[in-house]
């Protein structure tokens, strides 16, 4: 199988980036390879930057979604402190140690002038939880270090101290743009304003590469006509890329294209390492039901209560099989969970008071075989079968 370069890409597409300091096998290994691989950013109409510190690929979306959102941030605010965060950081040398109660201040001072409700309240619970969950990301992706205290302790305590030290990977963060950001009112624009930057003639391949490989599918309305084509046309080509740098298979089925991952080492669903795609799956079962029960098309577009009525009979009827973490979930907040995880993998889209229900959804079966009362609680416990149909 010619895929030599399969899990460089996939490690450029699956982090920020590959810090040398962190990871240097990961990032020699992708140095080495640099050539081929800016060839299919390039189709991508995407950058990489290489230098002495790390290598990144620029993922450039094409709508606005929460695919690419941060996971471990569930509210605006915790993205409006890491941004605040990164703006901080921008006049601190390499190495330079700041504490944990000047940057709250920083913050505090930054937001005081600012419209907008995301502005922390340090008296807060959730808001100082945000504040901890910024910063143990920002580390965990190499953009500060904690060198002393425990910043977990910030959640419970307004006066806890922590020492952080700068590593300048803050620089990377904000791509450059190539158009004036300040002619942007909101995320759409920015997404559009680069579309726009693009020529013509790159254009129907860049939103074909960037769908394919950034995205878990592509769905066709979403094309325009000449993108459309060229996918179709081009079909032998991407299908010969995605195989070389994803180890995957393009395929065609029901309104939509996608690559098929056989390799489940990386970042793609379903991770059945994950108890949440057992209970996706099963969510995928009764929607297949309603759908076939309501004479509807696998790409339907139905009542957002109907959603949740279907969420909830999953619920009523499966929970004795999930782990602790999502039984203990209110009615609520397990409908919030699995929908914001089926928007993050591009299985439903919000309409207003409608749902789109994309074909992939309908692509994954699952139901639980035993169905027995008695069932001796086990958060590790498999009993989900799952089934593709294409």
């Amino acid at each position: 199988m010619n895929n030599e370069y399969k899990e460089e890409f996939n490690i450029l597409l699956d982090n920020w980036w590959v810090s040398k300091a962190k990871n240097s096998d990961a990032f020699y290994k992708i140095k080495s390879k640099i050539t081929n691989l800016r060839e299919i950013a390039n189709k991508m109409g995407c950058d990489i930057i290489c230098n002495n510190k790390l290598i990144k690929l620029e993922k450039n979306p094409l709508w606005l979604d929460n695919v690419y959102g941060i996971q471990e941030f569930d509210r605006k605010l915790d993205y409006v402190l890491f941004l605040v965060l990164i703006i901080y950081l921008e006049d601190k040398g390499l190495d330079e140690q700041f504490i944990l109660s000047d940057f709250t201040d920083y913050v505090s001072n930054c937001l005081a002038n600012i419209d907008g409700i995301n502005k922390p309240d340090w008296t807060n619970f959730k808001d100082r939880k945000s504040m901890v969950d910024v910063l143990k990301y920002a580390t965990s992706i190499g953009v500060i270090r904690l060198r002393d205290g425990n910043d977990a302790n910030f959640a419970e305590n307004v006066t806890a101290e922590a020492l952080y030290e700068n590593t300048t990977l803050s620089h990377y963060i904000v791509r450059n743009f190539k158009f004036d950001v300040f002619s942007c009112n909101n995320a759409k624009d920015f997404i559009n304003k680069e579309l726009e930057t693009l020529d013509s003639r790159d254009y129907k391949r860049i939103v074909t590469y960037r769908g394919l490989f950034l995205y878990p599918h592509v769905y066709f309305p979403d094309l325009n006509t000449e993108s459309l084509i060229y996918l179709k046309n081009m079909r032998n080509n991407v299908a010969n890329d995605i195989e070389t740098f994803l180890g995957g298979e393009l395929i065609f089925v029901k309104n939509m294209a996608f690559a098929s991952m056989v390799d489940k080492q990386y970042n793609v669903f379903p991770n059945m390492n994950q108890s949440i795609t057992d209970i996706i799956i099963l969510i995928s079962h009764y929607l297949r039901e309603y759908v076939v029960d309501n004479n509807l098309n696998s790409d339907s577009t139905i009542k957002i209560d109907d959603l949740k009525m279907i969420v909830d009979k999953v619920y009523k009827e499966n929970n004795k099989y999930f782990s602790k973490k999502y039984r203990v979930l209110t009615k609520e907040n397990f409908f919030k969970t699995m929908i914001n995880e089926m928007i993050t993998y591009k299985m439903v889209k919000l309409e207003k008071e409608n749902v789109l229900i994309y074909p992939i959804t309908m692509m994954y079966d699952g139901v639980y075989e035993n169905n027995s009362d008695d069932i001796e609680e086990n958060e590790n416990y498999e009993i989900l079968s799952f089934n593709w149909e294409e």
